[in-house]
């Protein structure tokens, strides 16, 4: 970053500093807000043909709640 930029956030305020960073930071994001990841893709289909071969093996959230509390 060159010193005119430098100086130039210096004298910005917090909220114009977070503005700066928001603007900055939507612009790294990827331009389509559905990009999954291959390996996400992968977990997501083994996931969903694991439940389709047996729907009953799941659990629901109020399960998954109680399992995860209990562990604690």
């Amino acid at each position: 970053m060159n010193a005119t930029l430098e100086k130039e956030i210096a004298t910005l305020n917090p909220d114009e500093k977070r503005r700066l960073i928001d603007e900055l930071w939507q612009q790294l994001e990827p331009a389509d807000d559905d990009y999954i990841s291959p390996e996400l893709l992968k977990e997501l289909e083994r996931r969903a043909d694991a439940y389709e071969a047996n729907p009953v093996g799941g659990m629901t959230l109020e399960q998954f709640e109680k399992k995860i509390i209990s562990k604690k």
